[in-house]
């Protein structure tokens, strides 16, 4: 009998100890390795583990006195309430805890283990959250909170993942290769976003890498950032949370550099080969043999060639998980699929893919049975590659004419490609390289030792890379123009509308001086710049960038691409806030067009997005019906695809609450405009814009209840919010401003309404002329307010603007115009033209009740100034048929001192004896 293969036992014993006692005889039943002298000595190793005290496997500070783990639960650690044990490692527990807010959630807490929690490596744990929280990807557990507990000891407060690892995952589901595939696709988009922040995660491996089910769909989800590092941080020889006494990663899924404790050499390509060994997992069902120990070491065995090597029953069992029998399997492993995956295993990191980005589009070829970049294959794989996607137009005839010439041609197309591939690997090196400095000088600017104990915000560390990036950092333009956009679009999340705007400028002007030839580049980066434009409120502008990108994504992408698609969404949400509604519907149906036209399951989200652009047209259309049908549509396919706190589905729920507004459910739209400002100020904070926009919608709703006393508050800060983000003469502090009017009218303060709007009006007037539809709905706030003061004749220009503009941008019968009309009424009563005002009263009365239903308030104020009208005209009898049930619509709406209320009241007074 051989020798044991020690490595390969090693690997599978740690790999056993990654799951409950119990299940780790049958962990090594599974893993099967070659003969049974080698399952005795795992058999053996776990024993004897199961029968020591641990205290060599624990690191010291577990031992340190305090309250045990276990003591933990039922308690609080903050705000949190903790439940159960998740889990323990080497720097702390993983506690299921809920948070009792408004979103009563379940999270996960992690808190440092006892010991640990010195000065500096505090400090070190808090830069680590802030740069981990920069990290926001559908496949990366998101950090929700951190904070330090009663005794001082930091803790991390993230996603509650509750998933599976991935490899129990796919074979509880007899998940089979294209499918698994898929999932390891997801693996790597999060690991790539997370080094495009420069973090990488030093210990992927099935345990930190559940699937959870959302909807109908498997979503991976990567946890446990505990170990990792920015990229070329150890370089300074500065100690982190995650070096302290510790070896780095896992066996058996750890890089040769990571396993000769080299861990100030590890890179991304670290993270590839721990992605290489989850493939392989993935793939076959058991690790990699043998394991290399140094970077000199030979390469595994090809996945087929292990595959060759497990008994013949292993082989059923697992390829009956994979859905397929062994000899199919054996196929489909061997030529590409092992170039992938040895590739990625290399064991010197020189010869693995440079990047996760390249590993992912030798992942796509697969998909899409084109030829690999791992290997350089012979000319008779590329004309097979050509032949499966073009099954139809390849007949025999034609191969057997043109074989000779094909022979020729793929040599030559073989050499360029390869020589493509490494010119591509090197440029991916640089940047990365690049990256590297530019972020080790950044975070050691911000070393807690540097700083003197200060903690630098996160605010601090954009400004400094935002500086360094105009001083010309670094060098290479593209990877520079990258570097400036992203820093733009964080300043856009916070709120920092100007810092965003100049930063954008300036990598648009890069990109043009020095990338003129990358058409997407530009592209993309004039699409950013007219998105912040538009946050901004400057429209004018934000259009003529934005027409300019949607025609350069043309040239660039084609005309039925996502990308044009998107930009046509772009263009029609701009066009809708310069109330140009029927040039918005035509860019928004353009879109949609596209989007039918190619029928991708890839533009689910884009065309999410697209519905809510429709339906917001819709809605201020007036078709409340249509617009509901689809902001309930984009919903229900959010709430099947991401968590209920995610903001995407806050920001659905908000829409579909503002359509509930506009019919006058108030009591539905204040739940949901409730529960959306709990997640806006737990993702943004409580002074971000996107904040006082719940605030704002949660006032209205409130005020058309008849609570004005309880909105002014909320308006209050809404606008101080906006006024401190944006500026006073930004639409949405004007916004602000005409909500705060129709609140100091509904308690009876007309005079203070009137202020408010005025300086509405000065902003409206400048940013969207004197025909936008916002013009119309102030004017109707500004005549309800001036016909409570002395001075009512001043409602009558304002009257005049606001039909005038009703009538060009809706059509007969929308609510505004209806509005427009009684106030018309009301004026000529009081100007002693009866039977205009009765016709006019008439009009509106109609067009409101064609639009909602008996018992809406917006009726029962409208059956008021036709019920006055009727007085004046001695027809008492009709008057008091209409003012009962409205009196007691009215009361029940608003509160008793809103004019509407107090008028009604008092003309009922006035004639019942």
């Amino acid at each position: 009998m051989s020798e044991p293969d020690w490595p390969r036992i090693w690997a599978c014993f740690h790999a056993a100890l990654e799951v409950p006692a119990e299940q780790r005889l049958a962990r090594v039943d599974a893993l099967e390795p070659d003969d049974e002298s080698v399952r005795a000595q795992l058999r053996g190793l776990l024993r004897a583990h199961a029968a020591s005290d641990s205290f060599l496997r624990t690191p010291l500070a577990e031992q340190l006195d305090g309250p045990s783990d276990e003591a933990l639960i039922g308690g609080q650690i903050g705000r949190y309430r903790i439940e159960a044990i998740l889990g323990r490692g080497g720097m702390g527990t993983v506690f299921l805890a809920r948070d009792p807010g408004a979103l009563d959630r379940a999270v996960a807490l992690k808190l440092i283990r006892r010991g640990l929690d010195t000065e500096r490596i505090v400090a070190r744990f808090e830069l680590e959250r802030q740069s981990l929280a920069l990290m926001q990807h559908p496949h990366i557990a998101a950090v929700h909170d951190a904070g330090a507990s009663a005794d001082s000891r930091p803790y991390l407060v993230m996603e509650c993942v509750r998933g599976q690892p991935i490899d129990a995952f796919a074979d509880e589901h007899r998940l089979d290769l294209p499918v698994r595939l898929a999932l390891f696709e997801q693996v790597c988009a999060g690991v790539a976003h997370a080094h495009q922040k420069g973090v990488i995660h030093r210990d992927l491996k099935p345990s930190n890498i559940l699937v959870e089910t959302l909807g109908e769909q498997p979503c991976v989800k990567i946890i446990d950032f505990g170990v990792a590092r920015i990229i070329g941080a150890s370089r300074d020889g500065a100690a982190t949370l995650t070096e302290v006494g510790q070896r780095i990663g896992t066996p058996g899924y750890m890089s040769p550099e990571q396993a000769t404790g080299q861990s100030g050499q590890t890179d991304a390509r670290s993270d590839v080969y721990a992605l290489g060994v989850l493939l392989h997992q993935l793939l076959v069902g058991v690790l990699p043999a043998p394991l290399p120990q140094h970077i000199d070491a030979p390469s595994p065995r090809s996945p087929s060639a292990l595959w060759r090597r497990l008994e013949v029953v292993q082989q059923r069992r697992l390829a009956q998980a994979r859905q397929t029998d062994p000899r199919a399997l054996q196929r489909r492993l061997h030529g590409e699929l092992d170039w992938v995956v040895l590739q990625a295993l290399a064991p010197d990191p020189a010869r693995r893919y440079a990047s996760v980005e390249a590993l992912q589009a030798d992942l796509r070829r697969l998909r899409q049975h084109r030829p690999v970049a791992a290997a350089a294959p012979g000319w008779s794989y590329r004309v097979g590659k050509f032949v499966r996607r073009h099954r139809v137009g390849s007949g025999f005839a034609l191969v057997l004419l043109c074989l000779l010439a094909l022979f020729g041609w793929s040599r030559w197309q073989q050499q360029r490609q390869t020589a493509q591939a490494l010119a591509q690997a090197e440029r991916q090196r640089d940047r990365a390289e690049q990256v590297s400095a530019f972020l080790i000088e950044l975070f050691q600017g911000a070393d807690p030792e540097i700083q003197q104990g200060r903690e630098p915000s996160v605010n601090e560390l954009l400004d400094a890379a935002a500086q360094r990036l105009r001083a010309g950092e670094p060098g290479d333009p593209a990877l520079r123009a990258r570097l400036i956009e992203t820093i733009a679009q964080v300043y856009l999340r916070l709120g920092r509308l100007s810092e965003a705007a100049e930063l954008q400028r300036q990598g648009l002007a890069l990109r043009q001086a020095e990338l003129p030839e990358d058409l997407a580049g530009l592209a993309d980066a004039q699409n950013a710049l007219a998105i912040i434009l538009r946050e901004q409120g400057e429209l004018a502008q934000a259009e003529s960038v934005q027409r300019a990108a949607l025609n350069r994504q043309r040239e660039a992408h084609g005309p039925n691409s996502a990308e044009l698609a998107r930009s046509h969404n772009l263009l029609g949400l701009l066009l809708r806030a310069r109330g140009q509604l029927d040039l918005a519907q035509q860019e928004l149906l353009a879109a949609e067009a596209i989007y039918r036209t190619r029928a991708d399951p890839a533009d689910g989200l884009a065309l999410a997005a697209l519905g809510n652009s429709l339906a917001g047209v819709l809605k201020d259309r007036g078709n409340l019906v249509a617009a509901e049908q689809r902001y309930a549509a984009v919903l229900d396919w959010r709430q099947r695809q991401q968590p209920d706190d995610h903001v995407l589905l806050a920001n659905a729920r908000n829409n579909l609450a503002s359509v509930r507004i506009a019919q006058g459910r108030y009591a539905e739209a204040e739940a949901d405009f409730a529960a959306v400002l709990s997640i806006y100020e737990a993702i943004y904070g409580h002074e971000h814009p996107t904040t006082a926009t719940a605030l704002n919608n949660l006032a209205v709703s409130l005020n058309r209840q008849g609570q004005p006393a309880r909105a002014e508050p909320l308006l209050r800060r809404a606008l101080a919010i906006r006024q401190a983000a944006l500026g006073d003469d930004h639409a949405e502090v004007a916004v602000a401003r005409y909500n705060l009017g129709a609140a100091l009218y509904g308690q009876n303060r007309s005079e203070e309404a009137l202020t408010e709007y005025a300086q509405v009006e000065t902003v409206f007037l400048a940013r969207y002329g004197a025909e936008h539809p916002r013009l119309a709905m102030l004017a109707n706030q500004q005549g309800q307010a001036w016909l409570e003061t002395p001075q009512w004749r001043e409602a009558v220009p304002v009257n005049a603007r606001a039909l005038t503009i009703a009538a060009q941008h809706w059509p007969k019968g929308h609510e505004v115009h209806a509005e427009a009309l009684a106030i018309a009424a009301e004026l000529a009563r009081r100007q002693g033209d009866l039977p205009k005002a009765l016709d006019l009263a008439e009009q509106a009365r109609q067009m409101q009740a064609n639009r909602v239903a008996a018992g809406d308030a917006r009726l029962a104020a409208i059956e008021v100034v036709l019920a006055s009208v009727l007085i004046d005209l001695d027809r008492k009898d009709e008057a008091e048929a209409l003012l009962r049930p409205a009196q007691a619509v009215l009361q029940g709406q608003y509160a008793a001192e809103d004019p509407r209320c107090r008028r009604a009241r008092l003309m009922l007074v006035a004639i019942v004896p």
